[in-house]
């Protein structure tokens, strides 16, 4: 996501025309956006999908939720609609985006 993004603004660097503070602010945020990237690569996390753990990884290392992520109300544990706990299988979805079950 974060390598399509940054794709796209220097795509949008090359098509629009900026003053000298606009550029300055835009390239300010590339190069932000950039840094992050090389960061994630270097630590080996986050940027593809062999990097999000199965299911049942995640199950024995112990159903961290990854850093960085926020929920409303806390935690992804508790539902506050009906009050109840969540299932891991719930929680893994809503953290990784992808079926338990594969």
């Amino acid at each position: 996501k974060l390598e399509k993004e940054i794709a796209q603004m220097k795509a949008l660097l090359i098509t629009s025309k900026f003053n000298t503070e606009g550029l300055a602010k835009y390239m300010a945020r590339l190069k932000k956006k950039q840094d992050r990237l090389t960061e994630l690569k270097a630590s080996g996390k986050g940027t593809g999908k062999d990097k999000i753990p199965s299911f049942t990884e995640w199950l024995k290392g112990g159903k961290k939720i990854p850093k960085g992520m926020i929920f409303t109300g806390g935690s992804p544990w508790f539902n506050e609609s009906t009050g109840k706990n969540r299932s891991p299988e719930q929680v893994y979805r809503m953290i990784f985006k992808k079926n338990p079950k594969k």
